[in-house]
């Protein structure tokens, strides 16, 4: 009796799951897949659901070039393990092995476990990044994308994710973000061989100043003689002006200086800075009158002239008798 138990218990034990395991995994590290195979049958037999023989199975038969059996045994495996980075690993080789990068990245949409995220990581192409963080601006950014792996970069800035029909980031120019409120930048890295990054995004939050208001000199005031009005605004402004109308954009341009006209007038200046922002209209009272010109000598006649001579000399010599 004592002997036949011995025997079951030994029999038991030489089919338990975890002691043909550890045979196979053993036959596996020799690279003896025949002989691993054939206890994984054994285990499979016992388990279909063995999650460690699946993960096995999707090895040995990755190793063998059984590319279907190992992404049938890997996808069945994550079902019952949902978060094992071994098991996405083992799953994104076979895929890699057939170029299937569009199914890495879809699968990757799937994914939010920072680990696992990590392992695809491993088979795409790194993100691109931003020279510039997302965040509030009060310029216009010039955001230069790069990435770590050779390949092209394309991105959306209305937060819809780019593809290769997107836009293609040019290096050699940056991405210029002029609109006011915020912008979603989007983007990928696509490399020779068609792996794909996960998708990079950053957002800008623009808030562009108005223009301050230009400087008028003089600053109004009445004139009795020619005068001269200078204009100066902040750097890379535009100054725009009129007499006694508001001033248009694109309208009058202010270059050097301005002459005061004669009489009552409003003279009306506005600026434009370098983001097209306009500041207010700035306005002064010019009043210019002349002095009135000194009258010229009355034009006498000839014989005016004569009769005045006659009167001169006839006094002379009236003085003269005296």
């Amino acid at each position: 009796m004592i002997v036949a138990a011995v025997i079951i218990v030994s029999t038991a034990r030489n089919h338990s799951e975890s002691y043909l395991l550890r045979l196979a995994n053993k036959y596996y590290a020799a690279h003896d897949y025949d002989e691993a195979i054939e206890y994984l049958d054994k285990i499979l037999a016992l388990n279909p659901d063995s999650a460690e023989g699946l993960l096995l199975s999707a090895k040995i038969n990755y190793s063998i070039k059984d590319l279907d059996s190992s992404e049938s045994a890997a996808l069945r495996y994550l079902e019952l393990v949902p978060n094992s980075t071994d098991g996405y690993r083992i799953l994104l080789q076979v895929y890699t092995a057939q170029d299937r990068y569009d199914e890495i990245l879809a699968k990757s949409k799937e994914v939010t476990d920072k680990k696992v995220l990590a392992v695809f990581d491993e088979f795409m192409t790194e993100k691109p990044s931003a020279n510039m963080a997302g965040g509030s601006y009060n310029d216009v950014p010039e955001i230069t994308l790069s990435s770590a792996d050779a390949g092209d970069i394309y991105y959306t800035l209305d937060g819809t994710e780019p593809t290769t029909d997107s836009e293609l980031f040019d290096k050699e120019e940056p991405i210029v973000i002029e609109e006011e409120g915020e912008t979603v930048l989007s983007a990928i890295c696509v490399d020779a061989k068609g792996r794909q990054s996960r998708v990079m995004t950053e957002t800008y939050d623009v808030t562009l100043p108005d223009a301050s208001a230009p400087v008028v000199s003089p600053a109004g005031g009445e004139f009795d003689e020619e005068t001269y009005i200078h204009v100066t605004a902040e750097e890379d402004a535009t100054i725009y002006y009129d007499w006694d109308e508001e001033p248009e954009v694109g309208g009058e341009e202010y270059y050097g200086s301005i002459r005061v006209r004669e009489g009552n007038h409003v003279l009306q200046v506005i600026a434009v800075n370098k983001y097209g922002k306009p500041s207010d209209v700035v306005k002064y009272n010019f009043i210019y009158y002349p002095p009135a010109p000194e009258p010229e000598p009355e034009e006498t006649t000839t014989e005016e002239t004569q009769t005045q001579e006659q009167t001169q000399s006839t006094e002379t010599t009236e003085t003269s008798q005296e």
